[in-house]
């Protein structure tokens, strides 16, 4: 009798292993399940999201940057004194030689031997860069300049003097030091709040900023002052030799516009997660590299063939390189890719 009850306790217990084994496998199976259950409604969840606050194509800010750059080429070109002779015969100071050349050395290659812009411009005039073409150079580095630099310059125009001052450098202080510590989590953190301020865009769309819950017109005019306020500095300061005697409303107009407009653009990419650069003064003296320029087409004889200028450095940056840092799922911010090609022009 005690072998058949230790038989029968023999077979239980290698039943219950029996079930064990089989419970532990489909645990198994409920755990990968549920793994990849979860991955699904992840991806799901960006889809929705993206979905619904979609990125502009990096093709629809290409286009509408290409043709911001162009209005500017063809403001210079119709506001610009034709020789460097009349540049010359405009400047009245030495403080305001001086100013200008060290403002002409961010986007133009200059020669350590010269030193003074009088020398440069005669080395310009020889090798037929004409005044219009740094015009338009200094310009388009003066816009990037003075709007390009602070993710949160909208804020400042927003509200004014409500709130705590210097809000846009506060806001960019923070945004510089998560970066530093997890880049990833400090442009969401810049997406999301630009997001709750201004209403998103279409991907292949981009016609003018809307914000969420203020007054479209009221925007739109601050950010229009502004402009012309940096306009204003410009032409008075930094392009004074560079001008006719006398431009037009619709002259000033033409370079008004293209500033709103990049102020406007820029400000709405900082909805995107990916992380908005330009380069201008950086590239000079880099080789020509057709993924990030292209050339300017007062000096392209090859209809856009570029093996021309291998091996040649850039000498004058006319308008800038713009990259993306990282894509929309907030992911791969140590790689970046070409949006807007520079305009450059090599050196002989």
């Amino acid at each position: 009798m005690q072998a058949g009850y230790e038989t029968q306790i023999s077979q239980k217990v290698a039943t219950i292993e029996k079930l064990n084994e089989e419970l532990a496998g489909l645990q198994s199976i409920n755990d990968e399940f549920q793994k990849d259950l979860g991955e699904v409604q992840l991806r799901s969840f960006k889809d929705i999201a993206k979905a619904s606050r979609p990125a502009m194509e990096d093709t629809v800010v290409k286009d509408i940057s290409e043709r911001l750059h162009k209005n500017i080429e063809d403001w210079a070109e119709d506001a610009s004194v034709r020789s460097w002779s009349d540049v010359g015969a405009a400047m009245n100071s030495d403080a305001g030689e001086e100013e200008l050349f060290q403002l002409l050395k961010t986007a133009a290659t200059i020669p350590e031997d010269v030193e003074d812009i009088a020398t440069q411009m005669k080395q310009w005039k020889r090798m037929k860069v004409y005044p219009e073409i740094i015009l338009a150079a200094l310009a388009t580095y003066w816009m990037y300049r003075s709007m390009t630099n602070n993710p949160f310059l909208v804020l400042d125009l927003l509200w004014g003097d409500n709130g705590p001052q210097h809000k846009s450098d506060l806001m960019k202080f923070i945004y510089d030091e998560s970066r530093g510590m997890d880049q990833q989590q400090a442009n969401k953190w810049r997406s999301h709040l630009m997001r709750t301020l201004f209403a998103t865009t279409t991907k292949d769309e981009f016609k003018s900023l809307q914000p969420s819950n203020i007054m479209h017109e009221e925007v739109s005019g601050s950010i229009k002052k502004y402009c012309a306020s940096q306009v204003n500095g410009f032409l008075n300061k930094v392009a004074r030799p560079f001008l006719k005697e006398r431009l037009s409303r619709e002259n000033y107009d033409d370079l008004l516009e293209p500033w709103i407009k990049t102020f406007e653009l820029f400000t709405q990419l900082q909805t995107q997660q990916a992380e908005f650069k330009w380069f201008h003064g950086d590239m000079l003296g880099e080789f020509f590299d057709k993924s990030k320029c292209v050339i300017h087409r007062s000096q392209d004889p090859c209809n856009g063939d570029y093996n021309a200028f291998d091996g040649r450095k850039i000498g004058l940056v006319v308008s800038p390189l713009v990259v993306f840092y990282g894509n929309e799922e907030g992911e791969n911010y140590e790689e970046w890719r070409t949006v807007v090609e520079a305009v450059v022009l090599c050196q002989k």
